[in-house]
């Protein structure tokens, strides 16, 4: 159960809407699903809520705080991630705040992690519907800051930058580390501030090399 903090905020009510107007059309197994909500009435002043299916397991966050993830544990769950992003990209909603709480291994599956939490979701048929999102308003996340989404303009609503996320989830998973800002004061990356694990070093040099180049891109 997930109710609006700021009841009073007609553009917080406006953004609930289109959270749950984007998991209507979000039918997939590996996003969080809708079970019931009244974010219908967000021009009104009911209080709103929104109801979603409870995914049991551990969200990476904990998962990295507990143990270390093996490189092929970090591909398997990457890689799932993509294809839930692909689908929910073709149907033209962005999440914009992937980050390790808001992905859960189903069960400890690491083949079966879940998205949740698409408040700061945007599919532009509900943004234009809902009336909620300026270009001069600043989304995303502090695990990795985009600086597309601090500034104005429409870059905040580019397919790219949730790839971008999901590259900083690999990069956490392999570290522990929050890859944070683009670049430092130094011009450095994340993946050039900190020292990759060991077995990531013991990989073939053509893995470690790929790696890496995902990582500077």
């Amino acid at each position: 159960l997930k109710k609006l903090k700021r009841q009073d905020d007609m553009a917080r009510r406006a953004r609930f809407y289109v959270e749950v107007a984007s998991l209507r059309i979000l039918d997939h197994p590996r996003v969080a699903q809708l079970a019931d909500s009244n974010a219908d009435e967000y021009q009104g002043d009911d209080e709103l809520f929104l109801i979603t299916e409870r995914i049991s397991g551990d969200d990476l966050e904990s998962l990295v705080n507990s143990r270390r993830v093996e490189l092929l544990e970090a591909l398997a769950i990457v890689d799932k991630v993509l294809e839930t992003l692909e689908f929910c990209h073709l149907r033209k909603v962005l999440h914009r705040d992937l980050k390790p709480c808001h992905i859960i291994t189903r069960d400890g599956n690491f083949y079966d992690p879940v998205l949740i939490d698409f408040g700061l979701a945007f599919s532009e048929g509900i943004e234009r519907q809902a009336d909620c999102t300026r270009a001069s308003e600043g989304v995303g996340n502090r695990f990795i800051v985009l600086p597309e989404q601090l500034g104005e303009g429409e870059d905040k609503r580019d397919f790219r930058s949730d790839i971008t996320q999901c590259v900083g989830i690999l990069f956490f998973l392999l570290t522990g580390e929050i890859p944070g800002i683009i670049r430092d004061s130094q011009g450095k990356k994340p993946h050039e501030r900190y020292r990759m694990p060991e077995f990531v070093g013991h990989a073939s040099h053509y893995i470690s090399r790929t790696l890496n180049r995902n990582f500077d891109i």
